[in-house]
């Protein structure tokens, strides 16, 4: 009879396991999707800074004047995001299924 106690009580903490892995993953899928809008939220401000900067940089080509290694180097850096951004967001979805499925 004690086997049948003991074993209950394991039943019972492997099923509160389970549940608190479960209740984790399902935190975690939903802070993934949080992730994303964030990231995509930054992204955009990120894109208008640039757009104005570009603006500023066209006029001053306009007056003859050359962009600094700096401007340069930090508008590549934008696309570089950019582009790095696009790919994690276009991977998100496969991602979601993949820890809803595993």
């Amino acid at each position: 009879m004690g086997n049948i106690c003991s074993f209950s009580i394991s039943c019972d903490a492997l099923f509160s396991h389970c549940a608190d892995f479960t209740a984790r993953k399902a935190a975690h899928i939903n802070d993934l999707k949080d992730n994303i809008l964030t990231l995509q939220t930054e992204l955009q401000k990120l894109l208008e800074t640039r757009n104005d900067v570009l603006r500023r940089v066209i006029i001053a080509e306009q007056r003859h004047m050359r962009r600094t290694d700096q401007v340069q180097g930090w508008l590549s850096r934008v696309q570089t995001v950019e582009l790095e951004v696009a790919e994690l967001i276009s991977d998100n979805a496969q991602e979601i299924e993949k820890l809803c499925l595993g």
